[in-house]
């Protein structure tokens, strides 16, 4: 048997420890807080401060392994003390730096033609004035942004301007501005990954406030045609993520038929629309209407490809003279 040490005890950690802990294992918790849901279990814990060296080296030194919970901990901080301590630590960093770092998570993602929110790296406050696309934003740290911490919104580039001023004072790294999307559904699957195969779990609902997750429904009240959906993606993550360990992943459903996706094919950079059968027949409305408009601008803007995947029961009957005006605007 294991004591098996946990790096922070949300509620993937509260679920890792008690399977864990049915197998017969022993569990250690590091955490930063009385707060979290694993303090509700009869385990050892450790308390300290993420960037604590010292009463982390003492975590890391009492486990036979270490299972990651969040993305609190810096990967130079955790290489560090994997090699101090000889004590393994699981998902492999190598994986976790991909992940860790979000300008690598988005590169990875675009890689494997994996659709993502439309983003921009903002490395100064100079870059914020070039940004691609308006407002309103979702701003994130570069890494360490977790859980509400490290992510904020706002409507235009002069509020983000003043926002973030404090964040280079600080040094707390580059930025990753998106384009904050009117989300309808928020869905979440996890990947264990194992030297030679992998296994996805059926993906759960969550219900987030200020990018914290409050609930989580599982297993996920979902069409067939959303569940194949998410596991196809899951399936292009497993096939291309290196390294053992559970990955956690979010989905967003938008709440409209419509979804932009800025992404490459074959190295081809292009702007891409995609019609939702599944929400109206893929009928088109002002939403709609407005989606592909503002594909167009923007491919225009950047003098980049357009393409439209439709799947559409034609004007949406509902919005009566507003829809059929979608016709000549598109």
């Amino acid at each position: 048997m294991y004591k098996i040490g946990i790096l922070g005890g949300g509620q993937l950690g509260f679920f890792l420890a008690k399977a864990a802990m049915a197998k017969g294992h022993s569990v250690l918790f590091y955490l930063q807080s009385e707060d979290e849901p694993a303090n509700q279990l009869k385990a050892s814990f450790i308390y300290g401060d993420k960037h604590d060296q010292e009463q982390l080296l003492a975590f890391f030194s009492q486990s036979d392994i270490v299972l990651l919970e969040s993305e609190f901990y810096s990967y130079d901080l955790l290489f560090k003390l994997e090699k101090e301590s000889g004590c393994t630590v699981y998902p492999r960093l190598d994986s976790y730096k991909k992940l860790w770092n979000k300008e690598e998570q988005k590169n990875f993602f675009s890689k494997i033609n994996i659709p993502c929110t439309k983003y921009y790296l903002v490395k100064d406050l100079d870059d914020i004035q070039s940004l691609p696309f308006e407002g309103p934003y979702v701003v994130k740290l570069s890494y360490g942004g977790y859980d509400g911490y490290g992510n904020f919104e706002v409507e235009d580039k002069s509020a983000l301007t003043a926002k973030v001023k404090n964040v280079f004072k600080n040094d707390l790294g580059h930025l990753i501005i998106e384009k904050k999307l009117e989300i309808k559904n928020e869905y979440a699957s996890l990947l264990v990954k194992a030297k030679n195969d992998y296994l996805i779990l059926s993906p759960c609902q969550t219900f987030q406030k200020n990018h914290i997750c409050h609930l989580v429904n599982y297993p996920a009240v979902i069409t067939q045609k959303k569940y194949n959906k998410i596991l196809s993606i899951m399936d292009q993550i497993g096939k291309n993520l290196e390294g053992e360990g559970v990955f956690a992943f979010e989905f967003f459903e938008t709440t409209d038929g419509f979804i932009l996706v800025n992404g490459k094919i074959k190295d081809i950079e292009l702007v891409t629309g995609f019609m939702n059968f599944e929400f109206m027949g893929g009928s088109m409305g002002r939403a709609v209407g407005g989606a592909i408009v503002k594909g167009a601008k923007f491919a225009i803007e950047k003098n980049l490809p357009y393409t439209i995947v439709t799947s559409s029961g034609g004007a949406r009957m509902q919005e009566g003279i507003i829809s059929l005006m979608q016709m000549p605007r598109t």
